[in-house]
């Protein structure tokens, strides 16, 4: 019991960190899904908001990953 009450604890804090990212990934989904109301032509699945988010993710990642900022560097010069 003791260790299932800390790691409860300890995944509730892990948790709280994703909050605002999950805020404004719902967030994101439903505006996306709303935006018919502006015109019949706006309409976009599921599927189109996956695709959104990793091509967000992917940029990021590419961003972050030093051995890419390295070859980048190197092509520059």
């Amino acid at each position: 019991m003791e260790i299932a009450k800390k790691t409860e604890k300890s995944i509730n804090i892990s948790s709280e960190f994703y909050r605002p990212a999950a805020l404004r990934g719902a967030l994101f989904y439903f505006l996306l899904t709303d935006i018919c109301r502006v015109h019949s032509f706006y309409k976009y699945s599921l599927e189109s908001y996956i695709v959104v988010i990793n091509r967000a993710i992917d940029k990021i990642t590419v961003k972050k990953d030093p051995v890419v900022e390295e070859k980048k560097e190197e092509d520059q010069q």
